[in-house]
């Protein structure tokens, strides 16, 4: 009886010991996290490096996996050439597994920089980092991935197509935009308009440069995705006054 309850005396202290030692790890990682973060939204692009272990993978959407702290050092390095670079990161969220070896934190990434021939280019971005436990005790990034969020004016850039009342297409890559479009019934001609654009909260302001009605060159215009159903996207179009004046359909059919 008494080897029994000596026994239950040290089982609910070791829980207790394992929840704390835990909950202390899931601080320490907070702290990592934080940590990597702040550098990043502060710019502080060399010490951001310094949270990636030896081992490291990068995996962005749609191209070949980085390999290794260096290799990943390099590819950050590539966002100190960007102008007007600013990142944020919000709805940041932590986890660890049971054995208190490896870790997981999640945050929503907005990210916004000058195209080099004019106009803004903005992504809100899903990042997933899995974190694993060093042997110094310390938190370093494992492997680091994300991917797109489609939110209304988030991500504009592709190939559309309009459908009807209209028809035509339309192209948004790098801050620059080229738009040829008319009635799908044939009753009125296609016009072209193309130039710059930039992106301020849910806005985009396309700033034309070349348009096939020459009274319509040094004009801008003011336009933002109001939803995505898939990759069909609403769009509604601004008067002078910002009241929204016109909403027609469009379908992304390549980025």
């Amino acid at each position: 009886m008494k080897n029994l309850i000596l026994f239950s005396s040290i089982l609910a202290v070791a829980c207790q010991s394992g929840t704390a030692n835990l909950e202390a790890e899931v601080a320490a990682l907070t702290a990592a996290a934080k940590s990597y973060n702040d550098n990043a939204a502060a710019l502080n692009l060399d010490a951001a490096k310094l949270s990636y272990s030896n081992t490291a993978r990068m995996m962005a959407p749609d191209a070949e996996t980085v390999k290794g702290k260096e290799a990943i050092g390099s590819f950050i390095d590539g966002f100190k050439n960007l102008k007007e670079l600013k990142v944020g990161f919000t709805d940041v969220e932590v986890s660890i597994d049971p054995d208190g070896k490896t870790g997981y934190s999640t945050a929503i990434e907005s990210v916004s920089y000058n195209a080099p021939n004019g106009g803004t280019v903005m992504e809100t971005v899903r990042d997933i980092h899995v974190w694993k436990k060093q042997a110094d005790g310390s938190w370093k990034i494992e492997l680091d991935t994300w991917n797109q969020i489609e939110t209304p004016g988030g991500s504009v850039g592709g190939v559309y197509q309009y459908v009807p009342p209209l028809k035509g297409q339309s192209t948004l890559n790098n801050g620059r935009f080229v738009f040829l479009v008319g009635p799908s019934d044939g009753k009125g001609p296609m016009k072209s308009r193309a130039g710059n654009y930039t992106i301020s909260g849910d806005t985009v302001t396309s700033n034309i440069t070349y348009a096939t009605d020459l009274k319509e060159i040094g004009t801008s215009f003011r336009w933002r995705i109001k939803s995505w159903a898939g990759d069909t996207a609403t769009v509604d179009l601004f008067d002078e006054k910002g009241v929204v004046n016109n909403t027609f359909k469009s379908v992304r059919v390549s980025r």
